[in-house]
């Protein structure tokens, strides 16, 4: 994949890799990474580069301040700031006509924070894999509840930026108390990142997702989902869940077999988008 880095913002991680395309698109694709992710976080990435230029969009990844090692001492709420200036730069560098941002896990927090502070800069919106990080992390990691202790005791201290611990099971990532609690504790009233768990109330998701509800939104599930299916949560279950809490404006599609990141699917996986962003240029003829 070929193409340009620019920057986009002051921070030192602030830059972004506009691939390179045939034509000369004003749509710009916004591609979001979760957890420790960075450039080309998805196989699906790559065949979807070309299959956006043919009609008339490019892909644009962007490093924010929480990529890679990052995260765990960022935010989702410092992630969108840092996506609204990449789309300032995207509409006055490059003539921005349209934008799409696509999330994938803990970066579907990201679209969302997006849609809820500037969502008049975006014309839709695309999950994928969206997973309660709460569930995932209780599950899979037996000392999660012994953290959240340590943490919930930090920050009664005061002591809510430093740093807790390092999160020695997943590369050594340094986390702050309030970043873990944001992620782990399901009693952090208002924690940003807690938005996609399945024990949420109908109407609890209907809060969360509120900013998508007349947006034209994307749900993509992945259906032998690691960071779900372990852990008893089904994801064509909450697919549905998380679709009818923004409906009208949002649709389904369920990779069946494919896991986290569709590593497996990545022909299918970029089908499937261009078929939802195809469906936007379907939507703007229908009403004019």
């Amino acid at each position: 994949m070929n193409g340009t880095l620019v920057r986009y913002g002051p921070k030192p991680a602030n830059v972004a890799f506009i691939s390179q395309v045939e034509n000369k698109n004003r749509h710009f694709f916004v591609a979001v990474g979760g957890l420790s992710c960075g450039f080309m976080f998805a196989e699906y990435l790559k065949p979807l580069c070309s299959k956006l230029d043919r009609i008339g969009w490019t892909l644009v990844q962007p490093l924010l301040t929480s990529s890679h090692d990052g995260w765990g001492t960022s935010s989702v709420g410092e992630d969108s700031e840092e996506l609204h200036s990449l789309l300032m730069m995207l509409r006055d560098t490059h003539g921005m006509q349209k934008a799409v941002l696509l999330g994938h896990s803990t970066g579907c927090q990201d679209a969302v924070m997006c849609a809820r502070r500037f969502g008049k800069e975006l014309n839709g919106i695309i999950l994928q894999g969206p997973v309660s990080d709460r569930e995932y992390l209780m599950g899979a990691f037996p000392n999660t509840a012994e953290r959240i202790d340590l943490c919930r005791k930090m920050v009664e201290d005061g002591r809510e930026d430093e740093i807790a611990f390092r999160f020695t099971e997943f590369g050594g990532t340094p986390i702050t108390a309030k970043r873990w609690l944001s992620l782990a504790d399901c009693s952090a009233a208002g924690g940003e990142d807690d938005m996609f768990s399945s024990d949420f109330s109908d109407e609890r998701l209907q809060r969360e997702l509120e900013a998508l509800r007349d947006m034209p939104t994307l749900v993509m599930m992945s259906g032998a989902d690691e960071c779900q299916v372990p852990f008893g949560v089904d994801p064509k279950a909450i697919g549905k869940r998380l679709v009818e809490a923004i409906a009208p404006s949002a649709t389904l599609a369920v990779i069946e077999g494919g896991v986290h990141d569709l590593k497996d699917h990545a022909e299918e996986a970029s089908d499937v988008i261009i078929r939802f962003m195809d469906s936007l240029d379907a939507d703007k003829k229908e009403t004019t």
